[in-house]
């Protein structure tokens, strides 16, 4: 043992994937697993927002529509060949696809929304410089509306019966 009391004897027993013809361990098939898996939920949610024209509902974020019609028909052809291409690879290297919880998903989103609307508040904001009474008076109210509304949005999604 070494002075810091590990041992640098290890026998260390790396496991190979019975995959015919890929001589590997299971550490490179997670790692293409999760990035496999990643690279389809990015090529997904590319696919939904070229493929959604926008109708103009969002208040203070929209996607200018600056993809022509050709130009959107060829990026989805080819996504759809990446997919394809993924699923072939999947079955080929028998990885699993990712399972997960939706609440969790929807969970992590809203805690994203929770950091971002809480960074809004007048104390944070003052860190870009100084505000006014007034207009710390005026924005604490409405961004304390919003965290009310998260807060019934966390307790809806908690609720497993709702």
């Amino acid at each position: 043992m070494d002075a810091g009391g590990f041992d640098r004897n290890l026998n260390v027993t790396i496991v190979t994937s019975n995959i015919e013809g890929w001589d590997t361990n299971d550490n490179h098939r997670r790692v293409l697993e999760t990035y496999i898996n990643n690279t389809e939920e990015s090529l997904r949610e590319i696919q939904d927002e070229i493929g959604a024209q926008s109708d103009g509902t969002l208040l203070v974020h929209d996607l200018k529509p600056d993809i022509s019609e050709k130009t959107r028909a060829r990026l989805l052809q080819g996504i759809a060949d990446m997919l394809g291409a993924i699923k072939s690879m999947k079955r080929e290297y028998a990885l699993e696809a990712q399972e997960g919880s939706l609440r969790k998903h929807v969970n992590n989103l809203l805690l994203d929304v929770e950091i971002t609307v809480d960074e809004l508040r007048a104390s944070s904001l003052e860190n870009y410089g100084p505000m006014t009474r007034a207009d710390k008076d005026r924005l604490e109210p409405e961004i304390g509306n919003l965290l009310r509304i998260l807060n019934g949005l966390f307790s809806v999604l908690a609720d497993k019966d709702a």
